[in-house]
């Protein structure tokens, strides 16, 4: 028997055990998601199994199934999501959110994302970071964040909401379900310093039509202000950041459908991102 299939079972028996207890099952729901994960099936609605379901509770759902997906995995680094005010509000939750980007989900520019018919991918325009020092501890303040980050990054996020009934997600399933994170493409890193990140422009063509445009200060008005939250949060969650790491700090303009087609993303300053849907 492989190490993989004896922990997931070692996981399925403590989850009946705490069930026969009577004792909140983080285990087992965190067990829905991976199963979901290697079958390719729709995510899991746990607002609706489970009512009582809390943002801490969702963070220890989430930290649960990144531990089996890390069986066979490497952290490639963590991800802000939900940092628009209007989409918070919607989903009944008063913050951002904090979630783990796996290596499997990395991708280079030029490349092809394959949709399989029953996917529902999303492309998020984002602007990243680069972990050049370690960070254990929360951080008080941009400027000495700053002394911690190598490079900026500009980026393009691919999630998933394939779930099992989207009209039904609250926050906490976003939490739970390690804010949907798929893949990612990172583009040229470049010095952080040479720029005002707020004032970063986008402009993000499909087969030469203009699908989505927006700037750096569309993420909680300045993507160092999402570093910090995400850092913190992260930290918080009990996770270490690496050298090398990348933070992806949240949407910039229209989050879009994965459909066929070329896509080129124009970061003006911090340069382009080419990748094609099929």
């Amino acid at each position: 028997m492989r190490f993989k299939d004896l922990a997931i079972i070692t996981f399925v028996v403590f989850s009946l055990k705490l069930q026969g207890h009577g004792t909140t099952n983080i285990e087992s729901m965190a067990m829905r998601i991976y199963e979901a994960h290697l079958n390719k099936r729709p995510l899991p609605i746990l607002s609706v199994m489970n009512p009582a379901l809390t943002e801490i509770s969702a963070y220890r759902v989430q930290k649960s199934y990144v531990k089996l997906r890390l069986l066979d995995e490497q952290i490639m680094g963590f991800k802000a999501g939900l940092t628009n005010v209007n989409i918070q509000k919607r989903l009944k939750i008063n913050n951002p959110v904090s979630g783990v980007l796996f290596g499997s989900g990395n991708r280079k520019t030029e490349t092809s994302i394959k949709l399989d018919l029953d996917e529902k991918l999303m492309l998020e325009v984002e602007i990243g970071f680069i972990i050049g020092e370690q960070i254990n501890k929360p951080i008080s303040q941009i400027e000495i964040l700053k002394k911690r980050i190598k490079a900026v990054v500009p980026a393009i996020e691919i999630t998933n909401l394939t779930f099992e009934k989207i009209s039904e997600i609250k926050g906490v399933d976003v939490i739970a379900n390690n804010v949907s994170a798929y893949g990612c493409i990172i583009g040229r890193h470049r010095s952080h310093i040479e720029y005002d990140l707020k004032k970063i422009l986008f402009f993000l063509w499909k087969e030469e039509e203009l699908v989505s445009q927006g700037s750096g200060s569309d993420v909680l008005g300045d993507p160092w202000e999402a570093a910090l939250w995400l850092v913190n949060n992260t930290v918080n969650q009990g996770w270490t950041l690496e050298p090398g790491h990348v933070l992806l700090t949240g949407s910039m303009g229209n989050i879009l459908p994965a459909r066929p087609g070329k896509y080129v993303a124009d970061f003006v300053k911090l340069g382009c991102i080419s990748f094609v849907v099929d």
